[in-house]
């Protein structure tokens, strides 16, 4: 029919196997994608979540103790967890893009980036 773009909503995941299969677009499950960010969110070390696709995340992330007074860059090097720090706000100032030289301090905040699973461990470290 020529219709560039065609959205539908699912009920459950067969419902969203049978509208890709048929040919939407994008298939879209708010009440399963909230379930799982709400679940994120009560874990508590989490204060805001989105999962772009199923397993990759962006969060934000009070720093876990194991990686303050060190620099983003170390901690984005790391080959232990595949989590980048993407953007960090200082206390008392605003979110910015986060810099290799940036200093990670008590009372930050940062964005991260990575699989599921390891955000919740980032999270999570001591």
């Amino acid at each position: 029919m020529g219709v560039p773009s065609i959205w539908a909503k699912a009920d459950n995941q067969a419902h969203a196997k049978i509208l890709g299969q048929i040919g939407v677009h994008h298939v879209i499950r708010p009440e399963s994608d909230m379930g799982r960010r709400v679940a994120h969110l009560m874990g508590g070390r989490v204060q805001d979540y989105a999962e772009f696709e199923r397993g990759f995340a962006v969060a934000k992330i009070a720093p876990p103790v194991s990686v303050l007074d060190h620099r983003v860059g170390e901690v984005n090097a790391r080959g232990d967890s595949p989590v980048q720090i993407l953007a960090i706000r200082p206390r008392d100032e605003a979110f910015r893009r986060a810099l290799a030289d940036d200093v990670i301090r008590a009372g930050d905040l940062v964005i991260a980036a990575g699989p599921v699973e390891a955000l919740e461990e980032f999270a999570a470290r001591r």
